[in-house]
């Protein structure tokens, strides 16, 4: 059984307070406490399309937003969740969609 999520990340809230050389790092790890909240599960696994689009600017200018697809799995004895990056160009507007696949 899988589940699929679309969402939307305010990263600039996430990391405004950080020092400059730690902002790309936390932007990371934002995301996966994001995830972590929506799936329950400890095992996530960021694209290198997302994190190429969070470094793309250097550790210190990650992007003040980001949608992203969730895809999460549950097999017999675990679980985990896939994150992609999905390019969009206007963020006004875009929901939380779940999309449930078996």
């Amino acid at each position: 059984m899988s589940s699929q999520y679309e969402l939307t990340i305010n990263i600039k809230r996430a990391v405004g307070s950080v020092k400059l050389k730690k902002k790309a790092p936390r932007a990371i790890s934002e995301i996966k406490k994001a995830v972590n909240r929506l799936t329950h599960c400890k095992n996530i696994r960021i694209d290198g399309s997302l994190n190429q689009f969070i470094w793309d600017k250097g550790i210190r200018t990650p992007p003040k937003c980001v949608r992203i697809r969730v895809e999460h799995r549950v097999e017999k004895d675990r679980s985990y969740a896939n994150v992609f990056y999905v390019p969009v160009i206007d963020f006004s507007g875009l929901k939380t969609v779940k999309k449930e696949i078996k």
